[in-house]
């Protein structure tokens, strides 16, 4: 052994037993068996060098002591109940045994406890021991083994094991088994300090359950509530610690609401007195436990309304200051929950707090705390809702007057109060709680709102107000709730002025405002007071036309007035009264003026729409109901009450008197629809609504003017000097009709319309199928009776129609095929056979529409391919595979029509297809992709990846080998046209197999493709590690079955996250919309009815310049106007060009295309005098640049500073000093040629010993002539 070293006397430790040492679990394993007792460590903590003193002595002892109590004697050996520490066991083999078999007869509560008995740990055991002796005490006393017998000795046990925590801790969570079902705290509570955190939560946990869940006594609470009152009281009030206090206060949060009235009043007592302490912890826990009072919902309740109203007082002495922003906030939290608690248990009483609270929180508006100014404003929203909403919609006409009324002005002033400068800072939620009392309080109390409504418009008015939004909100919040009547006469528009200079309305702002919040008001206000404004402002249009801008502010604001009536039309309040009067005038309006004809079809529709829809009761009292039931959302026939009806709309009460009303006007409305509608000349933005509005008002009109009308229809059809444009709309008009035909007249219809199926001209075609689609998806019951009798005949024009069928047709035949075979009873298997072929070549259509009805057509082909073939669905779906995959042999547009169908077929209903049919498709695309079409080689590798994203790896596993071989098996002039592709799939293949199985397969030429993907995968792994190691993100969880146009998609999630930011936003395809200008002469007016037509969707071309018309002023390249204060510019023969910029920098001299390029690139140089004989010669850039002579090399520098007698440089006139000495050589920049820059590393090492030797020579010379 080497010196210096000691060598240390060691003794044997523990050695495993012979035959034992492959074993690695030694006998001293007490960190396992710590580890191992950490099973209901929660429940349980034990202290292991205690020994247990439960013995029979004890519960012998303790039995004489109580009578009642049954001796353990009898069931116990004297022996002690639990095992030594050493392991060693105390109790004979019998006794083992009779203690498993009690405790597998306990009851089943203790069902946890029967799982520890094999258990090595000490806890475990003890609790086994205390089980099996208290269920031997409760057989031997001949006991029901009930969760009472249960409860009461395990009480009686804990009360002698007090000083015992070994077994006091086993008792106790015997007792956390008991307590849900039976409840006694007293004892739990009192141990509390004995045991640690654990052990507390579970005894104040079960506390908490038998408060909550127990069986309830006298009063609806329970027994035990006032002795754990009195223990809480107790605790709060003696003089220990904080921490004891705060635990109390924790369970209270959670129960305090479950005890009888008075003991909720002394804990609160006691409570608030721990507030005025100071302590935060304190303080906060405290609200907590007020929170809880307050929001508490569960029965028996021990706040009253009046020990409410006490706490709330008491808790205004409690406010935190502004600054303690998160005291503040839990303050505000608990005093609205104690409002809304003491408005549901005592309206009157919660109404005449609330002034005071709402008060407080516009307070709170003047912190600089902004989540303190938030929940201050929610705070009052809430109440607002919760509190004074309620009050309000039970609140009668006659009954405004009453005393709670004050309450609630006094909570407007308070929050009105908030519109003073002081609250600046926080007037957007002013604003926001103003809006919310319009919405809840406007229609009771508008009266008291009109000064506010003044306030509103004076802000709106100033200059660069940050809040329009909010504050356009808050006002429609009033015209949605006072109605527009009496917000506009406590704020008048002030549009009808007669001033004949002022033409400026500041208040115009209110027309948008009111377009958007207008709704079940009177349709009357707007005939008797905007309808006239409207008129007069048409007529100042008319009266300034020789000043086109004012006239043009006028129009505007009519227009803005008519757009008012569809907010007027919806759920009208006054229909009956109102529509009589103003219909005519409607009328009239459609007839004189076009323009309005979309605001006035809206309105309609939207009338009879209401009509239609279910009927509505009115905010009017309606008179000689008398009955006491509730009104509920189901039908109420013959209801008679005295209660009162709001405007909340009913189901089942049908508005019959509307709607014929409104359906008198048909035979007025209808044909002056018709005409304008028919008009060829009309705006083609108005036909839609037109054609809408003539819809909605058949279904409110009578049979025999419907029959009357589509035989003028028809016999207008049949002219055959009709105009080919006027037809397309009658033909329009006709298919409008077909809901409300009867028989003969869709008969005669159904006629005409097979006649232009096969008509030449490709929009007949259209409009026929159009009509034929209305027909097919109608629903009513003489539609559908006609479609089933002549199914057959409409199956046969389908397919003989196929053949003449125009491109812009097809969309709508599809519709039809898509109704057909969409129907329930669809089964012809000739007609399914025949669309087929179709169906997958309008796949390939230009239309995106036709396209994608195409592939629904696809799908519902799928659908109802098992009532065709009448088989079960997988081999029905086999056979219609087989019919799709015949398309593969046609030409190659039908082939890569068949491989989408394919791929769409095989992501709907790959659950239905056999292992046979998938590897036919496998084994075609695996053909096709060695195709020398694109175009088919493009639509197999779309086919490829549906397969790999829908088919189970088992299902894609054997043709794994042919499928990569085939995918990166291109031809030399598709190589890089699917390289994309090709490597999309492989990346697709390495998830689902991994890569070692993909790169195995993979030719060898293609390797390093391989290798590169999988070095990206790993990549992106470690950056995605990364991101979720530092919170940035974390890892998305993937869909089971991805969408199918992420399916088709040419790059994968993970090449998008590769992508870098600036990349990746360049392919971002923004929906980007340009507006065309117009000309000088005719100028874009955005407010004219033509104005969407100049709205394109490619940006138009600028138009040039006419160069042959003179213009004032000179033009820039980007349309500005130039004008300088040179006349000669002005006075040129050349008026639109441009004066040249005049460059100081190089003496005045324009810049020429070489120059300002070199501006662009930082490179502009100063040129030398020999500059006009270099533009003499040739000039350029790149190619056509002039190269570089060998005089350009050997040019000697500062020539003409040099004196032609003496020595050295001297000054010239006009130039600068000869300061250069040294001549510049370009390639001594070049840092890279080392071996240049070695070269003349010593070219300036004599510089200035040279000049200082000619300046001395100079200086002798000058001496000597002196």
């Amino acid at each position: 052994m080497a010196k210096g070293r000691i060598r240390v006397n060691s003794t044997k430790g523990n050695k495993w037993k012979k035959g034992e040492s492959g074993s690695s679990n030694p006998k001293a394993n007490k960190h396992r068996l710590a580890a191992r007792g950490k099973f209901d460590s929660h429940l349980v903590t034990v202290n292991r060098t205690a020994e247990s003193s439960l013995t029979s002595e004890a519960l012998v002892a303790h039995a004489l002591e109580h009578d009642d109590t049954p001796p353990l004697s009898s069931a116990i050996e004297d022996k002690s109940i639990d095992d030594r520490e050493d392991g060693s066991q105390t109790a004979t083999s019998a006794h083992t045994s009779s203690a498993y078999s009690s405790i597998e007869a306990a009851h089943p509560l203790f069902g946890k406890v029967k799982t520890l008995w094999n258990s090595s740990l000490e806890s475990h055991r003890e609790i086994c021991a205390v089980l099996a002796a208290v269920s031997e005490v409760i057989r031997t006393k001949e006991g029901k083994n009930t969760e009472v017998e249960y409860f009461a000795t395990l009480m009686t046990a804990l009360e002698s094991a007090a000083d015992d925590e070994k077994s006091a801790a086993s008792i106790a969570f015997l007792l956390s088994l008991v307590l849900p079902n039976w409840g006694h705290g007293g004892n739990v509570l009192g141990m509390k300090k004995a045991f640690d955190t654990d052990l507390r939560k579970v005894a104040q946990g079960g506390v908490v359950s038998v408060l909550k869940e127990g069986t309830l006594g006298e009063g609806n609470f329970h027994p035990v509530a006032p002795l754990v009152a009195k223990h809480c009281k107790h605790v709060l009030e003696s003089n220990g610690e904080e921490t004891s206090r705060l635990h109390i206060l924790g369970m209270l949060k959670e129960c305090i609401s479950h005890f009888p009235t008075e003991h909720v009043k002394s804990l609160c007592e006691a409570i608030l007195k721990l507030m005025t302490l100071g302590n935060a912890m304190v303080r906060t826990t405290s609200l907590q436990v007020f929170h809880g009072l307050f929001s508490s919902l569960t029965e028996p309740q021990g706040l009253t309304a009046e020990l409410g109203g006490r706490l709330i007082s008491a808790l205004y002495e409690y406010q935190p200051s502004l600054v303690d922003a998160q005291l503040l906030q839990a303050w505000l939290t608990v005093m609205q929950s104690a409002h809304t608690k003491l408005c549901s248990l005592q309206r009157d009483l919660g109404l005449a707090h609330l002034p005071l609270f709402i008060t407080a929180c516009i307070k709170c508006l003047e912190s600089d705390k902004r989540q303190v100014t938030k929940m201050a404003a929610t705070v009052v929203k809430t109440l607002l809702k919760e509190c004074i909403a309620p009050y309000l919609q039970t609140l009668r006409p006659e009954d405004e007057d009453a005393v709670n009324m004050k309450y609630v002005q006094k909570s407007f002033k308070a929050v009105e109060s908030s519109l003073k400068y002081g609250y600046q800072s926080s007037w957007d939620l002013v604003l926001g709680m103003l809006g919310t009392f319009y919405e809840v309080a406007g229609k009771q109390c508008h009266k008291i709102m009109a000064k506010s409504l003044l306030s509103l418009c004076e802000l709106r008015g100033t200059a660069d107000f940050p809040h329009s939004s909010e504050l356009d909100e808050a006002f429609g919040a009033a015209v949605t709730a006072m109605g527009p009547r009496i917000v506009l006469t406590a704020v008048p528009m002030q549009l009808d002025t007669n001033s004949a200079t002022n033409h400026e309305f500041p208040r115009g702002w209110i027309l948008p405002v009111l377009k958007e919040h207008v709704k079940n008001t009177e349709l009357g206000y707007f005939v008797q007071d905007l309808l006239p404004l409207a008129a007069k402002m048409r007529a100042k249009s008319q009266q300034y036309q020789s000043q086109p801008v004012i006239a043009k502010v006028y129009d505007i604001l009519q227009t803005q007035i008519w757009s008012l009536l569809p907010g007027f039309c919806t759920n009208p309040t006054d229909l009956a009264t109102s529509f009589p009067s103003i219909a005519p005038i409607l009328g009239k309006a459609l007839t004189n003026d076009t323009s309005l004809a979309v605001n006035i079809c809206q309105s309609l529709c939207l009338l009879v729409s209401g009509c239609k829809s279910t009927g509505r009761f009115t905010s009017q009292v309606i008179s000689g109901c008398k009955s006491t039931g509730r009104f509920t959302s189901q039908v109420i026939s013959g209801c008679k009450s005295t209660g009162r009806f709001t405007s909340q709309v009913i189901s089942g009460c049908k508005s019959t008197e509307d709607k014929a009303l409104v359906g008198r006007f048909s035979k007025n409305y209808l044909p002056i629809l018709f005409n304008l509608y028919s008009e060829p000349s009309a705006e083609a933005q108005h036909k839609g609504p037109i054609l809408d509005c003539i819809q909605a008002y058949l279904s409110v009109t009578e049979q025999k003017l419907i029959e009357s009308l589509f035989e003028k229809i028809l016999l207008k059809l049949e002219q055959q000097d009709l105009p080919m444009n006027a037809k397309y709309l009658v033909l329009d008009l006709a298919q409008v009709f077909v809901p409300f035909l009867p028989v003969d007249p869709l008969t005669k219809l159904f006629t005409f319309i097979i006649s232009l199926v096969d008509n030449v001209d490709a929009t007949l075609q259209k409009k026929a199928y159009s009509v034929l689609k209305r027909l097919l998806s109608c629903e009513g019951p003489v539609a559908v009776s006609f479609v089933m009798d002549h199914m057959e005949q409409l199956s046969t024009l389908l397919l003989g129609s196929l053949s003449t069928s125009s491109t812009a047709s097809k969309k709508p035949r599809l519709k039809c095929l898509l109704q057909i075979v969409g129907r329930s009873d669809f089964s012809n298997v000739e007609f399914f056979t025949s669309i087929t072929p179709e169906v997958i070549l309008c796949t390939k259509e230009v239309n995106e529409k036709a396209r994608a009805l195409a592939y629904d057509l696809l799908v519902a082909m799928g659908n109802a391919a098992q009532h065709c073939y009448k088989k079960n669905p997988e081999d029905s779906m086999t056979a219609y595979i087989m019919v799709v995959l015949a398309g593969l042999a046609g030409s190659p547009r039908m082939a890569s029509a068949t491989l989408q169908a394919l791929a769409r077929l095989l992501y709907e209903f790959h659950d239905l297809l056999g292992v046979e049919i998938v590897k036919t498709l496998l084994t075609s695309a695996c053909t096709l992709l060695s195709s020398r079409t694109r175009e088919v080689v493009k639509s197999t590798l779309g086919l490829v990846k549906v397969v790999i994203g829908v088919l189970p790896a088992l299902h894609l596993e054997p043709h794994l080998d042919d499928l990569v071989s085939s995918v990166l098996s291109w031809g030399e002039d598709s190589k890089n046209h699917f390289r994309l592709k090709a490597r999309v799939i492989l990346e697709r293949l390495v998830r689902k197999f991994g890569y070692e199985r993909v790169a195995g397969v993979v030719p060898e030429k293609h390797k390093k493709l391989i290798v590169h993907i999988e070095k990206m995968n790993e990549r992106q792994k470690r950056k995605k590690r990364a991101k979720h190691e530092q919170g940035e993100g974390s890892e998305s969880t993937r869909v089971s079955k991805p969408s199918y146009e992420d399916l088709m998609m040419d790059s994968s999630d993970d090449e998008k996250d590769v992508l870098p930011k600036k990349q990746a936003k360049k392919t971002i395809v923004k929906d980007s919309a340009w507006i065309k200008e117009g000309t000088m002469d005719d100028p874009l007016d955005f407010m004219s009815e033509g104005a969407i037509r100049r709205v394109v969707a490619n940006r138009p071309r600028l138009a040039k310049p006419d160069s042959k018309k003179a213009q004032p002023f000179a033009i820039n390249p980007e349309g500005k106007l130039v004008i300088t204060e040179d006349d000669d510019a002005m006075t040129s023969g050349e008026p639109n060009k441009l004066p040249e910029p005049q460059d100081e920098s190089v003496g005045g001299s324009s810049p020429n295309k070489d120059e300002v390029r070199k501006k662009k690139r930082g490179q502009l140089e100063v040129e030398d005098d020999d500059e006009e004989e270099d533009k003499a010669g040739t000039r350029g850039t790149g190619i056509h640049r002039k190269k570089p002579t060998k005089h350009d090399y050997n040019f000697d520098y500062g020539s003409e500073y040099r004196a032609k007698k003496a020595k050295g440089d001297m000054k010239r006139p006009g130039k600068p000093d000869p300061f250069a000495y040294v001549p510049l050589i370009k390639q001594k920049l070049d840092k890279r040629q080392v071996w240049k820059q070695a070269k003349l590393s010593g070219q300036f090492s004599g510089l200035m010993n040279k000049a200082r030797k000619g300046s001395t020579q100079g200086l002798k010379q000058h001496k000597q002539r002196k």
